[in-house]
């Protein structure tokens, strides 16, 4: 996911979006922000994860706007951080 002015990551502000987008997708969602860029997300299923894992490795965390390694789940009340 991108979006304008460089603020995709925002998105994690917004839970109806989330929510739409496991509706739309079949099922539970895992996240990762791991730029102000840009968001990915995939299904919360082994492949989803291990998809996400192998792009977070060669994304250059040293970059002035990178912001976080980890994978989470939309959760109620905010995000839960998903376990390696």
């Amino acid at each position: 996911m991108t979006a304008p002015d460089n603020m995709a990551a925002c998105a994690i502000l917004y839970p109806e979006l989330w929510q739409q987008i496991e509706q739309e997708m079949g099922g539970a969602l895992v996240a990762a922000f791991p730029h102000r860029d840009f968001v990915l997300y995939a299904l919360a299923d082994s492949n989803g994860i291990a998809a996400l894992t192998e792009v977070l490795s060669q994304v250059n965390f040293d970059e002035n706007h990178a912001l976080s390694k980890l994978l989470y789940r939309p959760a109620p009340g905010g995000w839960q951080v998903v376990a390696p």
